[in-house]
């Protein structure tokens, strides 16, 4: 068992799932269906980047793609198929206390996105991504890009991470999210 990050207040472990025997949405939607309050499973790993179906203490399920440095820093893009995507930037470096600021990320070379109110807590940063175009075209630019870098409210870089593998890893997420959703249903 390995601790991952997650947000303050809710604990997890990760292990292994999914048999050459299960694909697709039938088998996000049985891995979903299997994980036991308080663990997730990893459904899908690619380069850098794994997808996990996460079931926590409160019942609560959601899925969430994740690229983590060996420093222990990661990136991950959380949806449970109900409330906003969630991105959230995790360092075991930083202790913020709660509040909101705004943070700038950039994918490549293409123009910065300015997140407004992104919540700081603890070692996490968390920003819910709206409904609607702009939110469609971030995530599309996080499928296709090579790097994504963090800069604080004043310019400043905070962390840099890897973007390769993530399209494919974004398609996993994807699907553990449809699957969540058949299962409520």
């Amino acid at each position: 068992m390995v601790a991952i990050p997650c947000p303050v207040g809710i604990r997890f472990t990760f292990l292994g799932l999914l048999g050459r025997a299960a694909t697709g949405l039938v088998a996000a939607a049985l891995a979903v269906s299997a994980v036991a309050a308080g663990e997730s499973r990893t459904l899908y790993r690619h380069k850098a980047w794994e997808v996990r179906a996460v079931a926590f203490d409160n019942g609560r399920l959601s899925c969430v793609a994740t690229v983590t440095k060996p420093s222990g820093d990661a990136f991950s893009v959380w949806s449970d198929g109900i409330t906003p995507v969630n991105l959230h930037f995790f360092s075991p470096r930083w202790s913020f206390r709660p509040g909101n600021t705004d943070i700038v990320i950039r994918i490549d070379r293409r123009k910065p996105w300015t997140l407004n109110d992104a919540n700081l807590q603890g070692e996490g940063i968390f920003f819910y991504l709206g409904p609607g175009n702009s939110s469609l075209r971030l995530m599309q630019e996080i499928m296709a890009g090579n790097r994504l870098r963090l800069f604080d409210n004043q310019g400043d870089l905070v962390r840099s991470y890897s973007l390769a593998g993530s399209k494919a890893s974004i398609r996993k997420l994807i699907e553990c999210t449809n699957a969540l959703k058949k299962l409520r249903r």
